[in-house]
């Protein structure tokens, strides 16, 4: 579900039937939700992404984690 927050929204903004009741001058959070998008819907997917890399340029799992824990412990030592 993708959700649209805005804070601090003029209720003079707001369409008539929204802002019935409210007090004129004041500001009020908006809140609008709607269905997301399903990967396959947003044109892209995950699996899709991953078998575009080349063989030669995939880790396994565990090669992944110690270029990155190596990665990290190096962070420590940068000046």
């Amino acid at each position: 579900m993708n959700r649209i927050v805005k804070t601090g929204y003029p209720v003079e903004n707001l369409p008539e039937d929204l802002r019935a009741g409210l007090p004129a001058g004041t500001r009020v959070q908006v809140t609008v939700e709607g269905p997301g998008l399903e990967h396959q819907q947003a044109g892209h997917s995950l699996e899709a992404l991953f078998a575009q890399v080349p063989a030669g340029l995939r880790l396994s799992s565990q090669a992944l984690a110690e270029v990155l824990d190596a990665e990290r412990d190096g962070w420590g030592q940068q000046s």
